[in-house]
């Protein structure tokens, strides 16, 4: 039986949801039916060696930001070339539909856009050309996804056919292990009195992580023993690093930067934090409920994310203050239990994800 060929683009160079879908998704696929390639445009994306051990051919092309024509001769020579069964494209949003129009041109059979956010996340990206190709790339004939309603509302104009696909995990791997907390604790040097809050994703201004060390700012201004990690890059880490100096608890805010043990790492920590000024649906939000933690968020995200019961919300617009207050309540009244049989049940599990995926690519 021949195989499917599936092309997937849309790897960064730093290790953000997407970059984690498209892992988790082609890690469980059925390899004796598909062929999997993605294109990455940079040298050194951190899923990359995840991406080849399980059988993906990650192919290279110069980045949009770069160099716009190599971008597009890129894409363009290695789709003419290979002439995928399936495209499946992740954006975050339309302000570069060049892939789209290429698979077009080039007859795609089956082209697969899927929205991951509900704002650009690229400081570059200009909403106004968003909405224009917003509307320009609804007359051609796509599989639309999501992640979530908003990131469907907007990505695709009303009145154009969608599916939400659940960013789907590896929920086994987030079941509470008591001995992978101490352990990884150890590692991390965080004592059994001590509190660790954590905030995971790329450090970019999405992510809000200026406000977030104002927060934690507070928050060691009223309980003591705590520290805040940070997990991911990005392209604010310097400046969010240089910030974070001027606190007068700089010494228990850490950066860990990308990291590839994050079921681990959940283990450790006692408290997600997630100010954000926008998201899709959050698979670092996702992964935290699983592992059982209790999440503070924004208001802007998406509230189907909520999936147990110590995930609250807060305003964006409200102070430091009165997140660091809200903070230490949901501490406080927390209890940590195995959630990941709820996590199961919303549909969140990557082999529900892996089931719809594979029914699509195979129609």
């Amino acid at each position: 039986m021949k195989k499917i060929s599936v092309l997937h683009i849309g790897i960064a160079c730093e290790k953000g949801g997407i970059e984690s879908f498209i892992v988790n998704v082609c890690s469980h696929l059925d390899q004796s039916r598909y062929l999997l390639s993605i294109i990455a445009d940079c040298k050194n994306s951190p899923v990359e060696q995840e991406l080849k051990q399980i059988g993906g051919k990650v192919l290279h092309i110069p980045s949009a930001v770069e160099d716009k024509i190599g971008y597009i001769k890129g894409l363009w020579t290695i789709i003419d070339k290979n002439r995928y069964d399936v495209v499946h494209i992740h954006k975050n949003s339309l302000a570069n539909p060049v892939a789209i129009y290429i698979c077009y041109l080039k007859g795609i059979k089956k082209i697969i856009l899927h929205s991951h956010n509900t704002q650009p996340t690229n400081a570059n990206s200009n909403v106004k050309v968003h909405e224009v190709f917003k509307k320009m790339t609804a007359k051609i004939p796509m599989i639309r996804l999501a992640c979530s309603k908003q990131a469907a509302e907007w990505m695709y104009p009303e009145n154009v056919a969608y599916e939400i696909l659940h960013n789907g995990i590896q929920t086994a791997q987030y079941q509470l292990d008591s001995q992978k907390r101490q352990k990884k604790r150890h590692e991390l040097g965080i004592e059994n009195d001590m509190t660790a809050f954590c905030a995971i994703g790329r450090l970019t201004k999405q992510k809000n992580p200026i406000f977030l060390v104002d927060i934690f700012t507070q928050i060691r201004k009223r309980k003591e023993n705590c520290r805040l990690y940070f997990v991911g890059n990005g392209v604010m880490a310097h400046e969010v690093k240089l910030y974070a100096k001027k606190s007068e608890f700089y010494k228990d805010i850490y950066f860990l930067g990308t990291r590839n043990d994050i079921p681990d790492l959940l283990q450790a920590f006692d408290l997600l934090l997630m100010p954000s000024l926008y998201e899709g649906l959050p698979i670092a939000a996702i992964e935290a409920q699983a592992a059982g933690l209790p999440l503070l968020i924004s208001d802007n995200v998406d509230k189907d994310v909520k999936l147990t019961p110590f995930t609250e919300y807060e305003s964006i617009e409200k102070s430091p203050e009165i997140w660091a207050e809200h903070t230490l309540e949901l501490l406080k009244k927390s209890e940590r239990n195995n959630s990941t049989d709820l996590i199961v049940k919303s549909g969140y599990d990557i082999m529900n994800t892996v089931v719809k995926i594979q029914q699509i690519y195979s129609e």
